[in-house]
C-alpha cells in the first residue's frame, strides 16, 4: 500500500495491449487472443510440466514427496525433513511469485488481487481429489471456464463455487476422480 497506494496498478507490456487474430473456421468470424495472456498461459504450462517432472522423477522431489506424506518413515529412510520442508516452501513461493509476475501483466493488481485466485484453486484441490493431480487440473480447469459457460450468472460464481465445495464434500470427500469417469464411460461402450 506505501509504495503503489490503494489503486489498481498495471504492467504495462508490449504484449499486454496487443492481439493475435485468429479466422475462424468455415466462418468470417474472428477471434481476437491476447498476447500476454497466451504467453503467460504457456509460461504456466511449461512450469507446471516441469514441477510434475521433477515432483515425479528426480531424487529430491521423491524425498519431498516422502516428507509430505510420512515423515516419520522418511526420516527413517535417511531423509532431511525439516530441509524438505523447507525447500518445498520455497519452490510454493517461487512457483507463486512467478505466477504473481505473470498475472501482473494483464491484470490490474491492488492487495487483495489473489483472493479470487485461491478460491478458484481452492475449489479445484476439493472438486479434483487431494493427490490426484489429473483431477485438480480438471476441476480447476471446469471452474475457470464456469463463468463463461454461465455468463449471465456470472457474478454468482463465488456462491457457486462454494456450493460445489459443499456438495463435493458432501457426496464424495474425497473428491471427484477423473480416472472414474473414463473407467465409468468404457464401461458403458
Amino acid at each position: 500500500m506505501i509504495l503503489f497506494g490503494s489503486t489498481p496498478q498495471s504492467l504495462r507490456t508490449p504484449l499486454s495491449a496487443s492481439a493475435w487474430e485468429v479466422m475462424l473456421p468455415l466462418s468470417d468470424a474472428a477471434v481476437f487472443v491476447n498476447k500476454a495472456r497466451t504467453v503467460a498461459a504457456l509460461l504456466a504450462v511449461a512450469a507446471t510440466a516441469c514441477l510434475f517432472w521433477f515432483i515425479n522423477r528426480s531424487r529430491l522431489g521423491k524425498a519431498l514427496r516422502a516428507a509430505a506424506d510420512n515423515p516419520e518413515a522418511a526420516m527413517y529412510m535417511g531423509i532431511d525433513v525439516d530441509r524438505a520442508h523447507r525447500i518445498a516452501f520455497g519452490i510454493g513461493t517461487g512457483v507463486t511469485a512467478m505466477a504473481g509476475g505473470l498475472v501482473a501483466t494483464y491484470y490490474p493488481f491492488q492487495p487483495y488481487v489473489g483472493l479470487e485466485f485461491v478460491i478458484i484453486m481452492y475449489a479445484g484441490v476439493v472438486l479434483g481429489g487431494m493427490g490426484n493431480l489429473w483431477g485438480v487440473v480438471a476441476a480447476t480447469a471446469l471452474l475457470t471456464m464456469l463463468p463463461e459457460l454461465l455468463r449471465g450468472f456470472a457474478e454468482w460464481r463465488m456462491i457457486l463455487y462454494s456450493l460445489l465445495i459443499i456438495v463435493t464434500m458432501i457426496l464424495r470427500s474425497k473428491g471427484v476422480s477423473v480416472k472414474q469417469w473414463f473407467v465409468k464411460a468404457r464401461a458403458a461402450s
